[in-house]
């Protein structure tokens, strides 16, 4: 219930909980379902589907991302940071802020939303053929998808 959780090279999926503490996810094969309602959420280097959740804290992703994957990352109050390889598989991303920013290292193909405007601001677009799905959603934080070195996308033997 209480304290930080940290889980490291695991060969299937993972399921973390923690109320009030930082919940780490670094190095597994399967799918990282966390959540934490007080804390940050660091996941690296992910093999499958991806779904974090924070009521107080940042969510950081560094990982390769897969052209059928899922990933869904959100925190009410702070910023969400995904962080892919330099040329991913196609995605849809859906990238929600009501009072911080939106910032992509990937031109989108808006379907809907614009990135001006000040509050309430929901884009969606694509990049690519848009096989793997992306939600980034933060209430009162930015929100990003930035490129990563080719080598840090190579730090877990996934």
């Amino acid at each position: 219930a209480n304290g930080d959780v940290q889980v490291r090279n695991t060969e299937s999926d993972v399921r973390a909980t923690s109320a009030t503490g930082d919940v780490a996810v670094h190095c597994t094969k399967g799918r990282a379902d966390v959540s934490s309602a007080s804390g940050s959420i660091t996941l690296i280097g992910i093999g499958g589907d991806a779904e974090a959740s924070t009521a107080s804290g940042d969510v950081s992703f560094t990982s390769a991302i897969r052209a059928a994957g899922n990933y869904r990352l959100k925190s009410i109050s702070g910023e969400v940071e995904m962080t892919v390889q330099p040329n991913p598989p196609g995605f849809t991303a859906t990238l929600i802020t009501y009072s911080g920013e939106i910032d992509t290292a990937f031109p989108l193909k808006l379907d809907s939303g614009l990135p001006g405007g000040e509050k309430n601001r929901r884009v969606t677009g694509r990049f690519g053929d848009g096989q793997a799905k992306v939600t980034l959603d933060s209430f009162s934080g930015t929100v990003r998808i930035a490129k990563g070195a080719a080598a840090a996308m190579k730090q877990c033997n996934n």
